[in-house]
Order: structure tokens, then C-alpha cells, then sequence
């Protein structure tokens, strides 16, 4: 959305991920599409395949946000807003689950 939150600006898709995210593609990196309204492909936040044994005895993940140089700064802010909620909604392990 833009600053009064009227007019949608990009539109985030991502992969298609099932509940343990090292079962599908695990060797692969994962893409999330930024789209224009209109459904044109414009950029890109991608979270890097770090290998075997970081992915699995570390919490640290790298991701690259890629995306048109002349967006609005407050939208280049909001993408990396949103980067990190990729992060922690579908990459970071919740402690209270595991106690579940």
C-alpha cells in the first residue's frame, strides 16, 4: 500500500512451502516474487541456500532483496520490513511449539 494506504504499490508471492521447511527443495533457494499490481514482475526477495551444515546447526540466514532503483524509499522500507517478517514467519523455529 502507499502512504495513506489507498492504492496497493507491489504484491509479494512467494513458494510454495510445506511445514518443515528442509522436506521440499531443501537444496534450493527460496524466491518470493514482488509483483506490480498488475501482475508484472519486478524484483525479487530471495532467501539464499546457505549448505547442509549451516542450514542445520545455525539460526542465520541470508536473504536478497532485489528491486527497481527508482521505488519510492518509504516502499524500499517497507520491503525490508518485509523481508524480515518472511524471515521470522517462515524460516525461524518458535520455541513455544517445540515445547507442545
Amino acid at each position: 500500500m502507499n502512504a495513506d494506504e489507498s492504492q496497493e504499490i507491489l504484491r509479494i508471492t512467494g513458494p510454495n512451502m510445506c511445514s518443515f521447511n528442509w522436506c521440499c527443495n531443501c537444496c534450493a533457494d527460496k524466491i518470493f516474487d514482488l509483483e506490480t499490481p498488475d501482475r508484472q514482475l519486478v524484483g525479487t526477495i530471495r532467501k539464499k541456500w546457505s549448505g547442509p551444515v549451516k542450514e542445520m546447526f545455525t539460526d542465520a540466514d541470508n536473504f536478497i532483496a532485489e528491486f527497481p532503483i527508482d521505488l519510492d524509499a518509504k516502499a524500499k522500507g517497507t520491503l525490508l520490513g518485509a523481508t524480515f517478517l518472511i524471515d521470522f514467519l517462515a524460516f525461524e523455529n518458535n520455541q513455544n511449539q517445540q515445547k507442545s
